[in-house]
């Protein structure tokens, strides 16, 4: 394989084990939170809170599992746009778990979390690479 090859950047990797990982937090945080907090909006939202934390934590370990899947450098400074970018997709992401569980009328707070989780990672991880796509300086190539 060419080192030209390992050293791009892979989006769709990346947001499918973001995606992973926001399912198994989710999951794990409507299991936990389900007979303690009895709105499932509120357990929606804060299943994607947790998942949503859990990529922002994780995204150096994921990017020093495989090259492939860093996105841009890892810096101290917290930027408004990272701000803006967690309470939007743990809003969208909780909420739209919330009614997408509803629709199917599932009430178990782990199928709540886990749909909140997955829809919440995956709106943070599209903000991130729109983010480092637009601002190529910080280390994510096409």
């Amino acid at each position: 394989m060419n080192s030209e090859n390992q050293n791009t950047i892979d989006p769709a990797t990346f947001m499918l084990v973001v995606s992973i990982l926001g399912a198994l937090v989710g999951a794990i945080a409507g299991y936990e939170f389900d007979h303690s907090v009895h709105d499932r909006r509120l357990l929606a939202v804060i299943a994607a809170f947790f998942a949503v934390a859990a990529v922002s934590i994780f995204r150096m370990y994921i990017g020093a599992l495989s090259p492939a899947l860093s996105l841009g450098r890892f810096a101290r400074n917290v930027s408004s746009y990272l701000w803006f970018s967690i309470c939007l997709s743990t809003i969208v992401g909780g909420l739209a778990g919330h009614d997408l569980c509803e629709l199917f009328q599932v009430s178990s707070g782990a199928a709540v979390g886990f749909a909140s989780g997955v829809l919440a990672a995956i709106g943070k991880a599209t903000l991130m690479v729109l983010y480092f796509h637009e601002r190529p300086k910080a280390g994510m190539n096409f």
